[in-house]
């Protein structure tokens, strides 16, 4: 069958297909193929069909056996195509029922292939085939978007047809649009705009492509934006055919989804819905089986781009020239149009108005006026003047994030609102007397800054979701939400100064998630909490509270608690046996001395958090009774002196013993986790030894050792049993080679061997005095090509060590040769294929570096006698004396060159403008010195700065400011390359909310030396509520070190990065885009 003249990606795919089909076994066995339209299904049912075809005794495909079965005799038609296909004769068939004997009588025991390609009904599917007829050893392939119809079959297999990658996407409509693998040139940016518009769809990428080609580059542009209004027809139609099989119900359901909700939670979207009694409950998974609507990792709907598409132009189409005669309207020219002409129609049903300018909207209610059924509302950030009343009385949902009111007016009709959003509001009053909201769900005020105290709850008899978080001004909640007998979720975090709960709130029967972290000032909970019998979720975390009420061990049902950070907390909790916890974290909780004995008695207790109780000097000696436990985190229990006992904790998959500086031993035990894939033991200073039977330890990954094992112990490479051992890292570890023939390690991705001091041809093992030669390891090493990432700081290189094999290590993508001899870089360095972070800190003998262009982030720090850096994508030259003679870039994320006291002036100064000019978000540079160019236009003595929004900020462009700060270090602060500084900034629009900031944070790196150095960072503006052109923001900047060190902040300035140009251009810095700016600490 002719398949596709380009069949990208097919290759994998139909392998994945024969796999499922099992050719190898005797059943009937039926496979089911399911994906949006134009995914490509059919073409990959008939590549599979010409590869397994040849096997059988007979086979069929049944193309668009949808279409062809609504046909005058459509399912006749195809009973007689199976028939002659399989028989190879010419059977007329005169109705459906006999068609259905012949079948059975003429197939029966003949091994058969047969495909039905695009079905959308099992009761017309069940008159062609039913798996008793057919012989041992056939296989039945069924095509569909219906993923439940593949359910309700009884498939055996099913396989969902993903969307093309981004390279396959990019090769498939270059060879429709050019006849080429990769677009010509002066196409590139353009062939990615359309590849980015058709998302990874081949039915799209073809009809472009094939659309596009020959066509001029004016021709491509004007194609491309007019698809960005007006969807492509033949693409459209294929993709609505799913959409005309819905019912009317689950239709709107999809239209509100396309227009208002992509990207949304899927259950605060469902509430919503549920409200408009579109039925969500069924409605949405109907959408995902038919592959109209998917949800991601963190539970939201999503939806291809085409999909949304299709689902818009089906509202438009409603009313081509009048928006305000169509249902829904999300487009804010569209909006802006109906409200500003009062347009709007009885039609409406939806309008959301989410403006792309910065600037304030004023709207009269008499806009709303003739919109009597609309019932979804969103207007962040709007100011709406007038009566009330003439808003529509269907309203459902109510989105008006940043509004500008102080209450709701009591004309406002709200009696059928389903969901009230007011997040960042004004509001210091929800509503000023008792208000029925008989239908109202969720209510979310957070982050409204003004709210005093939570409204009277008396009258809202259905509400579910209650969110006060970040209601910083909330001093009291009002004792009438205890009586919110419906009650789930209750979201008081960060209200910094509530000190209390109603009494009354125990009498939430229903409620399941209690959220108070961060109310600093909350000192305890209520004495009857335990009376919440459905709450399965409590945090508490950094708050002031010492101990939680007695009554807590009643909360049976509770799965996850977690008094993270609760420094006054001096007891653990009680628990009883029939508690379901399931997740404990108790990290952070410094004054904590002990661990309650009853914790012994969690059978179901899977996740344990116990980092940084540095008061707690051991655990109950039954928490090996804690048979399911997963997690054990014991990170920086400094005064923890021996580990637990592992006896029936047989689950155990992850171990953090890092930081326990008091440790002395590891329990024996630790031998019998047979599932233990990660433990870490680093920072463990007193620890000289672990278990011999550590390698029992068969499912082991990642092992991390301390420093204080120095050569006194040694991993041994050739473990016959742990060969899962993927990760062996921490200074002064060696990995040694075995003189024996055990199995090696399989798969180790990652090597340490830093800091092997003296001749790194040898290495002397405490356990025996043969001397090991390196050199056949490396050898070894060079054929390694999985490694990931190698360690070989400190070892006393030089360029001779390096073989040329070196460069045949294909995986490696980081390597860390810091601290080593040498002059200049081995060439094979340049050859590693997959290398893009190489780090060369503090080689002091190191002149030049040349590595290839794949090298994104580059590490020089300290390299005293560098001179000459090339084709460097992320530059850091801490403590380089000599300035850099030859210097290429292709685009910089970070520039460090803290203590390069020799750079001159001229070259300090071009290397700030070169900077900026390529700034991009993230980025930040450090050098010497103490004056801001003069090019800055707003800069200060001291740490505080203000400057006006300009105007070109409120035409819709991203605002990004570059941040310079001139700081004085600290002359008995040591160097430390490796450190975690901050950046912190906070920024108050003095204009409009002069007691409202807003806070930015960034890890950054500054070097402590008593002298003055320059940091420059970029950002994106925050944002800052109701800011506008010519509003005078104020910016608090503050320097924190790791090392507590004080950080003066000398001067600072502010340049506005989106303002014309103020330096010249320099045409010899290259400038592409394929940089990514990586997070990795210096090593």
């Amino acid at each position: 069958m002719n398949v596709a003249k380009h069949p990208i990606g097919m290759k994998s795919r139909v392998r994945h297909i024969k796999d499922l089909l099992n050719l190898r076994t005797r059943d009937v066995r039926i496979v089911g193929i399911y994906g949006m339209g134009g995914v490509g299904k059919t073409t990959l049912a008939k590549a599979v069909y010409n590869e397994i075809c040849v096997a059988f005794e007979g086979s069929s495909f049944l193309s668009n056996f949808k279409e062809s079965s609504e046909k005058p005799n459509g399912l006749v038609r195809l009973q007689e195509q199976l028939l002659n296909d399989i028989l190879k004769t010419n059977l007329k068939i005169g109705n459906v029922d006999r068609g259905i004997n012949i079948i059975e009588e003429r197939v029966r025991g003949k091994k058969v292939l047969v495909i039905f390609d695009d079905v959308d009904d099992c009761e017309k599917l069940h008159k062609l085939v039913e798996k008793q007829w057919f012989g041992q050893g056939s296989r039945i392939i069924v095509t569909t978007r219906d993923e439940q119809l593949l359910t309700q079959l009884e498939v055996h297999k099913k396989y969902k047809v993903e969307e093309l990658n981004d390279w396959e996407s990019l090769r498939l409509f270059s060879y429709h649009a050019f006849g080429m693998a990769l677009p010509i040139d002066d196409y590139q940016e353009l062939s990615s705009s359309a590849v980015n518009y058709a998302e990874g769809l081949p039915l799209a990428l073809v009809v472009l492509g094939s659309f596009l080609k020959g066509r001029s580059i004016d021709e491509w542009k004007s194609k491309l934006e007019k698809l960005q209004s007006t969807p492509h027809d033949r693409i459209q139609k294929i993709l609505r055919i799913s959409f005309n099989s819905l019912d009317n119900s689950t239709k709107d359901l999809f239209l509100d989804v396309a227009c208002f909700f992509v990207g949304m939670d899927k259950e605060y979207a469902i509430k919503i819905l549920d409200g408009c009694n579109f039925f969500p409950a069924i409605g949405i998974p109907i959408l995902i089986q038919r592959s109209l609507v998917t949800i991601d990792y963190q539970r939201k709907l999503k939806m291809h781009n085409l999909i949304r598409d299709m689902g818009r132009e089906i509202v438009c189409e409603e009313s081509p020239k009048y928006p305000g005669k169509r249902s829904r309207l999300w487009f804010h020219k569209d909006v802006l149009n109906v409200l500003d002409n009062r347009a709007g129609s009885e039609t409406v049903e939806g309008l959301i108005l989410n403006l792309p300018e910065l600037e304030d909207v004023h709207l009269k209610t008499k806009v709303f006026t003739n919109m009597k059924n609309l019932r979804l509302l969103q207007i962040n950030s709007v100011h709406v003047t007038g009566s009330y009343e003439h808003l529509s009385k269907e309203l459902k949902w109510l989105c008006w994030n940043e509004c500008p009111l102080e209450f709701l007016p009591p004309s406002f009709h709200l009696e059928n609102l389903v969901i009230l959003d007011m997040q960042n509001s004004n509001v210091k009053q929800v509503w000023k007397k008792k208000k029925i909201f008989n239908k109202l769900k969720v209510l979310n005020l957070s982050n409204s800054i003004y709210l005093t105290k939570s409204p009277d709850f008396s009258q809202v008899p259905q509400l579910e979701i209650l969110i006060l978080e970040g209601c910083t001004s909330l001093v009291k909640v009002h004792k009438s939400t205890g009586y919110l007998k419906r009650l789930v979720l209750l979201n008081l975090q960060r209200c910094e100064n509530l000190r209390n709960l109603p009494i009354n709130i125990s009498n939430l029967e229903s409620l399941e998630t209690l959220l108070l972290s961060q109310c600093f000032n909350l000192e305890k909970l209520p004495e009857q909490l335990g009376s919440l019998t459905a709450l399965t979720m409590l945090k508490v975390e950094n708050t002031t509270i010492k101990l939680l009420p007695s009554s807590f061990s009643l909360l049976t049902n509770l799965e996850t608690l977690s008094l993270l950070g609760c420094e006054c907390l001096i007891e653990s909790p009680e628990f009883l046996p029939t508690s379901r916890l399931k997740m404990l974290i108790l990290a952070g909780c410094t004054s904590l001395v002990e661990v309650h004995k009853s914790i012994g008695l969690l059978k179901r207790l899977v996740f344990l958090d116990l980092a940084q109780c540095k008061k707690l000097m051991n655990l109950p000696s039954n928490i090996s009774n804690v048979e399911h436990l997963e997690t054990l985190s014991l990170h920086g229990c400094e005064c923890l002196i021996e580990s637990p006992v592992f006896l029936q904790t047989s689950r155990l998959k992850m171990l953090i013993l890092a930081g326990c500086t008091s440790l002395v031993e590891v329990h024996k035990s630790i031998g019998f986790l047979k599932r233990l894939v990660f433990l870490d033991l680093g920072g463990c200073k007193k620890l000289v030894n672990v278990p011999s039977n550590i390698s029992n330890l068969e499912r082991l990954e990642t092992l991390l050792l301390p420093d204080c094992l120095e050569e006194a112990y040694i991993i041994r490479e050739r473990s016959t049993k742990m060969t899962e051992l993927k990760i062996l890292h921490r200074n002064r570890v060696a990995i040694m080679q075995q003189q024996s023939s055990s199995s090696p390690l399989t798969n180790p991705a990652t090597y340490s061997l830093s800091r092997c001091r003296g001749a790194f041809s040898s290495w002397i093992s405490p356990i025996s005095s043969n001397c090991i030669s390196v050199l056949p390891f490396i050898s070894e090493l060079c054929s390694m090509t999985w490694i990931k990432e190698l360690d070989l700081s400190g070892c006393n290189l030089c360029e001779d060590d390096f073989p040329i094999e070196f460069g045949c290590l294909s995986s490696l993508h980081k390597l860390v040769l810091s601290r080593n001899n040498f002059r200049n870089l081995p060439n094979c360095i340049s050859c590693l294929p997959s290398l893009y972070k190489l780090y060369l800190n503090e080689c002091t003998y190191l002149q030049s570096i040349s590595v290839h262009s794949g090298v994104k982030y580059l590490s020089a720090n300290g390299c005293t006698l560098l001179e000459k850096v090339l084709i460097l994508a992320n530059e850091s030259l801490n403590n380089c004396y000599k300035p850099v003679g030859s210097w290429k870039s292709r685009r910089i994320g970070c520039l460090l060159m803290g203590r390069c006291n020799n750079l001159s002036p001229a070259f300090r100064e071009s290397v700030l403008q070169m900077m900026c000019k390529l700034a991009e978000v993230g980025f930040s540079i450090c050098l010497p010195g103490s004056e801001i160019p003069n090019w800055i236009s707003h800069q200060t003595i001291g740490s505080l700065i203000s400057f006006r929004v300009p105007s070109f900020w409120s035409a819709g462009k991203m605002a990004k400011l570059l941040v310079w700060v001139v700081y004085a270090g600290n002359e008995e602060a040591p160097t430390d390359f490796n450190r975690n500084d901050r950046i912190h900034l906070s920024f108050c629009n003095k204009t409009r909310s002069p007691g409202a900031t807003f806070g930015w944070t960034r890890n950054a790196k500054f070097f402590d030396s008593g002298e003055d150095h320059i940091v420059v960072q970029a950002l994106i503006f925050p944002d800052i509520k109701k800011k506008k052109s010519g509003d005078e923001i104020e910016v608090n900047v503050l320097l924190s070190g790791r090392n507590k060190c004080g950080i003066q902040v000398k001067k600072c300035g502010i340049h506005l990065v989106d303002e014309p140009n103020v330096i010249d251009e320099d045409e010899s810095v290259e400038y592409t885009s394929d940089f990514d700016i990586s997070t990795d600490d210096e090593v």
